[in-house]
């Protein structure tokens, strides 16, 4: 008998992941239905699940590609959104928007349609440069901001090795990102500037529908058909910029760039001098120009490595050891300790990160640490 075996090396590991994590039109249309009306930051009372059934059941908010009249009468269902403010990690209000149901359920049978262009559009880039995109989760939802994945290991072992053979990270991000973005820029990054700018209609006189044009129409209509920015909060929103940074991405990659991260809008680029980490700089404002979107001066810097691969205060909470009894609760003066611990870091680095880190563990909700290396804070003992 034959013994086949496969080595380690031999295994594509990319390839496993990316196939297990691959979503389909249905997977996108029940996650942005069920999970991605109402942002993270809004309680969880708020909620939206089982609407993915109750509109496929009523046959509501669907679009008739056969019928041009009544395409045109779903375009013109435009929306205000409601406004509401939420404070960034450096206390800053943040506008964040959510749209109203209709507009939202019209843009996602627009993104469920359009699926297999976006997704061609997210697999340009060679090497996925996005570290937050579209994927599969056990929650239903096709967007985690603190997604733990499959590829969350590989991918934190590439980036230490990118860190050992550079002397430099450049790190940036977009000015404004997302009420930045100018909806006529998802045809663009789809068809194209020229052929975008040739006609804005979806359906073309041969029967073609455009994609880029049935999305832009459709984002237009969940801020009362604005065309610039789009709606911070929803995941539909999260979906249409990563067609626009993905594109982006893919001429990044075709001026010679691999070893680079993006985080949503954030990028870092490991160079091997320090004129590579200023001309990767030069490279990424001229490219986002052509989308009409800037650098933010700001946050824009070149570092010399080495540098810690985590945050200093995330290695100083991970580390904290809390004190238990003979119950095995933990001591209400080590939860102390720690909340003051965490108080610490946020004043020194002036953002409320750390304690909110700290909260989401005592609460049992570790992010990144493991449940066997954190105790149950829920029962506490003084």
């Amino acid at each position: 008998m034959t013994n086949i075996g496969l080595e380690l090396e031999d295994i594509n590991f990319e390839e496993i992941i990316k196939a297990i994590n691959t979503l389909n039109a249905d997977d996108v249309f029940n996650g942005l239905l069920d999970h991605g009306l109402f942002p993270e930051k809004i309680p969880p009372c708020f909620n939206t699940k089982g609407l993915a059934n109750f509109l496929k059941s009523r046959k509501q908010c669907e679009l008739d590609f056969s019928n041009e009249v009544k395409l045109n009468r779903s375009t013109k269902k435009s929306h205000d959104y409601m406004r509401y403010d939420s404070l960034r990690d450096t206390n800053i209000p943040r506008h964040m928007g959510i749209p109203h149901p209709e507009a939202h359920a019209l843009q996602v049978n627009a993104i469920k349609y359009c699926w297999p262009e976006i997704y061609s559009i997210y697999e340009k880039p060679v090497k996925k440069f996005s570290r937050i995109y579209p994927r599969k989760s056990k929650s239903g939802k096709i967007f985690e901001m603190s997604y733990r994945g499959d590829d969350r290991e590989f991918l934190e072992e590439q980036e230490i090795e990118w860190m050992i053979g550079a002397q430099y990270v450049a790190k940036a991000d977009i000015a404004s990102c997302f009420h930045s973005i100018y909806t006529h820029s998802i045809a663009w990054a789809i068809h194209g500037k020229e052929t975008s700018k040739s006609s804005n209609k979806i359906i073309s006189p041969d029967g073609s529908i455009s994609h880029g044009n049935m999305l832009d129409k459709f984002t237009q209509n969940t801020k009362d058909r604005q065309t610039n920015g789009i709606l911070i909060g929803p995941h539909t929103s999260s979906v249409i910029s990563e067609i626009i940074l993905s594109a982006i991405d893919d001429l990044l990659q075709s001026k010679g760039y691999a070893k680079v991260t993006r985080h949503i809008d954030d990028y870092a680029f490991y160079a091997s001098n320090y004129a590579e980490a200023e001309q990767f700089l030069k490279d990424l404002a001229s490219t986002l120009r052509k989308y009409d979107l800037s650098l933010n001066e700001r946050k824009t810097k070149i570092l010399s490595l080495p540098r810690p691969s985590v945050e200093n205060w995330t290695r100083r909470l991970n580390g904290f050891v809390f004190q238990r009894n003979n119950l095995n609760q933990i001591e209400f003066s080590s939860i102390r300790t720690f909340l003051d611990l965490a108080l610490e870091c946020s004043l020194t680095i002036e953002k409320s990160t750390p304690l909110n880190y700290a909260i989401k563990i005592l609460g049992g909700n570790e992010g990144s640490v493991a449940q066997s290396e954190r105790p149950s804070a829920r029962r506490l003992t003084r």
